[in-house]
């Protein structure tokens, strides 16, 4: 991936990746949280970047994390135990600052 990748912006096909990733992973997640017997449920983001583009447009990194927090009250009362591992060293301090809202409250 281009170094400038997320600085640039996303193009149209990057963007469509991103949306079927999410829709995929939104469906997916739930099933882990209320699955029975599933006590850790592990996540890895291996080309995290920033977490978004200049234009504020999500990458997977967000979008993971926008939808494990849209199931904290059940990751709660589930006691389920999500490891979520976003991976990029040259990104992290930019990552790190585009995740801390969605931390705050889960």
């Amino acid at each position: 991936m281009a170094k400038d990748f997320f600085k640039n912006g996303f193009d149209k096909g990057t963007k469509k990746k991103i949306e079927i990733f999410d829709k995929y992973f939104n469906e997916a997640f739930p099933v882990f949280v209320h699955s029975k017997g599933m006590e850790e449920i592990y996540i890895c983001d291996f080309f995290a970047g920033q977490g978004m583009d200049k234009h504020g447009h999500f990458g997977t990194s967000l979008n993971i994390v926008d939808s494990i927090s849209n199931h904290c009250k059940s990751i709660v009362e589930k006691n389920k135990k999500v490891i979520l591992v976003l991976n990029d060293k040259e990104e992290y301090e930019s990552l790190q600052n585009n995740i801390k809202y969605f931390l705050k409250d889960c």
